[in-house]
């Protein structure tokens, strides 16, 4: 005989009864209270009870009061309404932590009509309601995240648009200029905003670089003295020009002759001293370097950069070190910066096995502690055959050079051959890389000025054909010229054939040095 439907009905529930996860429960609604009828083996290990001690007895008896009265509210509502309601809450009565349950109620009506009866079913959604949270969060931090890359991409905005500006219109007044006085003035002004430009722009490539993983360090035989004295000497005007008084330390115990990345060295001290330099109207600007540990071939510094400017509250430090966060970042603001300095500084410090901190008193001043790692030289770097060499690089003349300027934007065209010119180069231009290929096949040059970004043919298919011309074309120097400075991207240029890159905006005297160095290895 075949089982009916309703036997294949009650078969199903009470298969699902026995095995569900879920808490099920049939309560009895009386006057006094809600007796439990039954429940599921589930609801009885989520309350620590056994079903035989629950069935039949009221709630009063059998929950605490406190989980009673929270319990409850929800029951009577079912009955209130006459229909089934669903709802979340939170139960911290039958768990250490916080557990969530979604529970369905759905009446049961009796001969007479009203709510006999309510039958339960509570899911346990903890772990989907942590999953929301932890969403949420993230969606938070997020937004947070979203509204300081804004703030920034504004700040530096302007940051962009206040030098161009000076640029511009600096341009503009040189053409009305009577005067070479005036003139030299304007001069100097564009030389100032294009220098704010490529600090700007660099500290942006810096962080680029951080971000990706791509940041290379060095490591070259240098003097931290002559160092020193650099970064004193290239931040001595500014000071001056703000009456402030500015002195470099350097601990006489400190070896000469090390080994390291110079150049990144220098950059965190010009950073964190230009910054002193920046937010200090009146007194002092101090950097000390002291040998704090030796040993092993190694050399362990420690830097202060002290100041008595405006210093920095207690609860704004915390935001020095973060990528895209400035202390103030209002259009009201006094001081003007991208927010990245003191991140690269960091990071910088870190890849040289060392750290910073900064102590500061509002009002008073900060300093900055910082320490770093390096080498210990064999020997005293030699640096008479340097300056031999770069006094010979710059006595050789480059008249009658013929060059090949590769460039299809016109005003870089323009500047370039001014360059060229003035040193007594032979130019000639071509528009783009499939030019640059035909004037190669007519005749040869002395030296290429290849940009990157070109229509037609870039400069690296260009680079490559030029290469596969003849013997000769083998060894002519090819040099880019670009405004792609990433590692990555200089490595590009050289995979191509190219001899060196010069990263735009170019560098007149590096240019020229490179000319110089790729012509004499020619010979």
């Amino acid at each position: 005989m075949e089982p009916t439907q309703l036997d294949l009905e009650s078969s199903l529930f009470w298969g699902l009864w026995h095995n569900s996860p879920d808490n099920m429960f049939i309560l009895k609604v009386q006057p006094d209270d809600y007796y439990i009828m039954s429940t599921n083996q589930s609801l009885a290990s989520t309350v620590d009870q056994s079903i035989i001690d629950m069935n039949g007895k009221p709630l009063r008896s059998i929950l605490p009061p406190d989980f009673w009265n929270f319990v409850t509210p929800n029951y009577q509502r079912c009955v209130d309404e006459r229909k089934p309601i669903q709802y979340e809450e939170e139960d911290t009565f039958t768990a250490d932590t916080i557990t969530y349950w979604s529970t369905l109620l759905s009446p049961v009506f009796g001969s007479d009509g009203n709510v006999e009866y309510i039958f339960g079913i509570s899911r346990n959604i903890t772990d989907l309601k942590h999953a929301e949270q932890r969403a949420q969060q993230a969606a938070e931090e997020a937004e947070r995240a979203n509204r300081v890359k804004t703030a920034f991409l504004a700040n530096m905005s302007h940051e962009l648009r206040t030098p161009l500006n000076g640029i511009r219109s600096a341009t503009e007044l040189m053409a009305e200029a009577d005067s070479r006085n005036e003139q030299s003035e304007l001069c100097g002004l564009i030389s100032s905003a294009t220098d704010a430009m490529t600090r700007l722009t660099s500290d942006i490539l810096d962080y680029a670089r951080i971000d990706s993983g791509h940041l290379r360090m060095e490591s070259r035989p240098f003097s931290l003295r002559a160092l020193c004295s650099d970064v004193s000497q290239l931040l001595h005007v500014s000071a001056h020009n703000k009456g402030l008084v500015m002195s470099c330390h350097l601990d006489p115990l400190i070896p000469d002759a090390l080994v390291g990345d110079a150049g990144r060295i220098k950059q965190v001290l010009l950073n964190l001293a230009g910054n002193a330099i920046k937010f200090t109207d009146v007194g002092h600007v101090d950097i000390a370097l002291r040998l704090v540990q030796q040993g092993d071939g190694t050399i362990r510094v420690q830097g202060e950069v002290s100041d008595t400017g405006i210093g920095i509250r207690q609860e704004d430090i915390g935001r020095l070190f973060q990528a895209f966060s400035q202390v103030d970042d209002s259009t009201t603001r006094q001081y003007q910066g991208t927010g990245l300095g003191l991140v690269i500084c960091k990071d910088l410090l870190e890849r040289m096995e060392g750290r910073i901190e900064v102590d500061s008193e509002f009002g008073k001043g900060s300093t900055f502690r910082f320490e770093f790692q390096l080498d210990v030289a064999e020997q005293q770097p030699d640096t008479s055959s340097t300056a031999t060499s770069q006094l010979d690089e710059h006595s050789d003349s480059l008249a009658g050079i013929k060059v090949l300027l590769v460039e299809d934007n016109i005003i870089n065209q323009t500047v370039a051959t001014k360059l060229l010119e003035k040193e007594s180069m032979e130019v000639t231009i071509a528009h783009h890389g499939k030019a640059a290929l035909e004037l190669c096949e007519q005749r040869t040059f002395d030296v290429v000025l290849m940009d990157w970004h070109m229509p037609v043919m870039d400069g690296l298919e260009a680079t490559r054909a030029i290469r596969q011309l003849s013997w000769q074309w083998q060894t002519i120097p090819i040099i880019a010229l670009t405004a792609n400075a990433l590692e990555s991207d200089q490595l590009t240029c050289l995979a191509a054939g190219m001899n060196a890159v010069i990263t735009k905006p170019m560098n007149r005297d590096s240019l020229f040095a490179t000319i110089r160095k790729l012509l004499a290895g020619q010979g």
